[in-house]
């Protein structure tokens, strides 16, 4: 398999989990698959009992929402590094292509941020899973921070604004 169709397939599978995490909604549930598949569930009776007859529990769903994380920051941090290196030179749709999989799943952090704090919202009686969420949410918007002060100011502008919009205050988590 081409580098390029890895590449592919690694943003496609770590953009549709974010995705999915980002569209979380006050009271819903994430179920987390034995593949790594994220799920959201409506809070009804029929999905109470199946998440009490599976080995699902808060803590593991945001770890594998951490696991995912970490791979997207992974993805980010080399197509970065990548582009950095790559500025002189204008490798025309690979290089676009590269602007086009970052710009996304940045966008798609920020928004699986959002969603997780509406998932907080839904846990709201359990101290230690709030604590976990919001530990998660930290994390997404320091990376984002990180990259809005670390990144060269000529692949900010190629990447585009999204940057500016990110935030650490936790007021705004």
């Amino acid at each position: 398999m081409e580098a390029n169709d890895r590449d592919e397939k690694e943003f496609s599978r770590l953009h549709v989990a974010m995705t999915i995490v980002s569209r979380i909604q006050e009271g819903d549930r994430l179920f987390t698959g034995d593949h790594g598949d994220f799920q959201i569930q409506a809070p009804t009776v029929i999905n109470w009992l199946w998440r009490s007859l599976t080995p699902q529990s808060r803590s593991t769903n945001i770890q594998r929402v951490r696991e995912r994380f970490s791979e997207v920051k992974g993805f980010c941090t080399r197509t970065i590094e990548e582009l950095e290196q790559g500025e002189g030179d204008v490798a025309g749709a690979a290089r676009q292509t590269s602007l086009f999989r970052l710009r996304t799943l940045l966008d798609s952090i920020s928004s699986a941020a959002t969603g997780l704090h509406r998932l907080k919202t839904t846990y709201s009686g359990d101290e230690q899973t709030c604590c976990m969420i919001l530990s998660q949410v930290t994390c997404m918007r320091g990376f984002l921070e990180t990259v809005k002060h670390s990144t060269t100011e000529s692949l900010k502008q190629e990447i585009g604004g999204m940057l500016a919009e990110t935030t650490t205050d936790p007021a705004h988590l």
